[in-house]
């Protein structure tokens, strides 16, 4: 018997690994609920606050658990940013379809399938 349309989506998770700092960290992709909560918050958030919740809402454990939560936001502001946060950052923004190159490589393929 095959596998039901639930249990289909509730496997839809694109979990990538990052490596920093001799370690694996993972980053998975956003819910639909966190995206829209990000979105509504785009303009009155200042940008680097935006970024750290992007990274609670998508840093994980191998299996596709979220690590932290928004109580974590600070702890983020504490490490380094170019050898620890922007491989995340990096991450997370292409696994979600938010860096340009995502984005560009996005409208490439709606072309093809037009």
């Amino acid at each position: 018997m095959g596998r039901t349309i639930r249990e289909i989506l509730a496997d839809d998770w694109n979990i990538t690994p990052v490596e920093i700092n001799g370690g694996t960290v993972y980053v998975r992709s956003i819910s639909a609920k966190d995206r829209l909560s990000m979105s509504e918050n785009d303009e009155n958030t200042d940008k680097l606050k935006w970024i750290y919740e992007l990274l609670v809402r998508t840093v994980c454990d191998k299996s596709g658990k979220l690590v932290f939560t928004l109580n974590d936001i600070d702890f983020f502001s504490e490490r380094n940013m170019k050898s620890t946060l922007e491989p995340l950052i990096d991450a997370a923004l292409s696994i979600n379809g938010m860096k340009a190159d995502s984005v560009e490589d996005q409208k490439k393929i709606s072309k093809k399938t037009d």
